[in-house]
This record gives C-alpha cells, structure tokens and sequence, in this order.
C-alpha cells in the first residue's frame, strides 16, 4: 500500500527486467505515479489480483512473484491458478507473512493488535501467534496440491519478523555447461486484493 516492495523490486532489477506491481486502491495508484512515474520498466495496473490477465504483462512469463496483498486464502488460490500458466520454467513464487510472531518479542504495539485479532485459530500456543493465518493456509495448500513446488520459509525465532516462504519447480541442478539463451525478465507483484 506504501510502495515500499515495489520499490525495492524497482531498485534490485536490472533495467532490462519488466516490474508489474497490482493494487486496487486509488492512494497506491497516487504512490506509483509520484515515485515510480519516469521508470520505463515499471508499470502499476489497478485492478484485484483476481482479475489478472497475461496481457496485463505482455503476455510475457513471470520470473518472480511477490503475493503480498488480501490475506485471503480463495483469492490467494485463484490467484496462483491465474499465474500459474505464465511462471516460467524457473520462477520463484515469494508468499510474504507466513511467519509467526514469537510472545517474547512483544512491543506494546504487538500485545495490541493480538489483544484486539483474537480471530479463532491465530495462537498455535501460548507463545506463537499468526498474523496471517491465510497466507499459511496457502502455502500449505500448494505443498498439497502442487508436488512440483518445492518450499522454503523464511521464518525467525529470534525476531519479531512477518516472515515470507519460496516456491519454486524441484529440478536438479545442471553441472553440464551448456550455452543458454537469455530470457527477457519479468516480475509482477501483487500489492491489492
């Protein structure tokens, strides 16, 4: 909603790398047209996630994608569904809050908001509450339906962190050097519901 990830995607990508960021909000709009305005490679569509086209990108493959946005486990699967198709080979798919807040990192703020989201199921136990209990439904959703997603969470248990988990096709790794072409690049991220 403040641009923050796209900004870092904006910053982080090579020039040549197309950068989609999705939002349905007129203030998200208002941020990418003020921040991000003279950037060739970078394009804001405001529309939901659930509305995703693959002429919204050129009909172009998706190298990463960055899923940050309802907190809602269907519009989360839809949207996979609608990506899906257009993940290249080697795409990484980031689900950012898939982590868990640990009790003892507490701010005021933090004792706050759980005193005030007591939604059933976000305390796994006395010490460990999921701010985005959806976010883990989906992933844990994909590890289900989709084998040929391997996982990897970056979680912390040292800090108060909203953590964020990649997928990515299993494959081997190749060792025999084979000249490889380069691929245009593209990265889309979803910053609205």
């Amino acid at each position: 909603m403040n641009g923050h990830s796209a900004l870092n995607f904006v910053l982080a990508a090579d020039p040549e790398c197309q950068v989609f960021s999705y939002d349905i909000t007129g203030r998200s709009e208002g941020i990418a047209r003020r921040c991000f305005g003279r950037r060739y490679n970078f394009s804001f569509i405001r529309k939901s996630q659930a509305d995703f086209s693959p002429e919204d990108i050129g009909n172009r493959e998706i190298d990463l994608c960055f899923l940050d946005a309802s907190h809602e486990l269907e519009l989360n699967l839809r949207t996979f569904e609608l990506i899906r198709p257009r993940l290249s080979d080697t795409a990484v798919v980031a689900v950012h809050d898939t982590g868990v807040w640990h009790r003892r990192f507490f701010r005021d703020e933090h004792r706050a908001f759980t005193n005030t989201n007591r939604t059933h199921g976000r305390w796994i136990d006395a010490e460990r509450y999921q701010p985005a209990v959806s976010e883990r439904l989906f992933v844990n959703t994909l590890l289900q339906n989709c084998p040929e997603y391997s996982q990897i969470h970056f979680h912390s248990a040292y800090a108060l962190r909203n953590g964020i988990t990649l997928l990515q096709k299993a494959a081997p790794l190749v060792t025999d050097p084979q000249p490889q072409s380069v691929p245009q690049r593209t990265l889309a991220g979803v910053g609205g519901s």
